[in-house]
């Protein structure tokens, strides 16, 4: 089940955008779901633009029944605040206009790929994700089709991972 079906959600809703994380929707505009593609960002559209947003920063225009459940659904007020807490996380993150970034400049000292590792303080998974993708098909004894594998593999932990704290 995906997480618009969790939620009684279905293509043509229309939902409230209760906070901006990025410039496609504004606060305040009415979108509409055009495709459930199984991800908690689904494709929206509004009349002139269409992109995926977070389930988490809107509010559906009509209320679908909450399924029977022991746990109460947070009020629209928790909604709004946790929507408002994750718009602070991204307008804390570094933007960029498309072309060059600051976040793409390799570190001072940098020599390896370990030292790019460290500076972004990458997990284990991480770690062998960007190690993978670098040499992809380079060496002998890890072929494309391995080093796609290994890249699925530790990217599904790290999903994994996440889902289970909750991020």
């Amino acid at each position: 089940m995906t997480p618009c079906e969790e939620l009684g959600y279905k293509v043509g809703d229309k939902f409230e955008v209760l906070a901006e994380h990025d410039s496609r929707f504004a606060a305040g505009e009415i979108i509409e779901l055009i495709k459930d593609d199984g991800s908690e960002i689904p494709l929206f559209a509004n009349d002139s633009v269409e992109g995926h947003y977070d389930l988490e920063f809107l509010k559906p225009l009509n209320q679908p029944e909450q399924p029977d459940s022991q746990e109460q659904p947070d009020s629209q007020e928790d909604r709004i605040f946790d929507a408002l807490e994750k718009q602070k996380h991204f307008a804390n993150l570094q933007k960029s206009d498309g072309s060059t970034a600051s976040y793409y400049e390799l570190p001072q000292g940098a020599t390896e790929l370990q030292d790019l590792i460290s500076e972004r303080d990458m997990n284990a998974q991480i770690g062998e994700i960007f190690r993978a993708c670098y040499r992809y098909g380079q060496v002998a004894h890890s072929d494309k089709l391995r080093d796609a594998k290994k890249i699925k593999f530790y990217a599904e932990a790290e999903i994994k991972r996440l889902e289970e704290l909750g991020k």
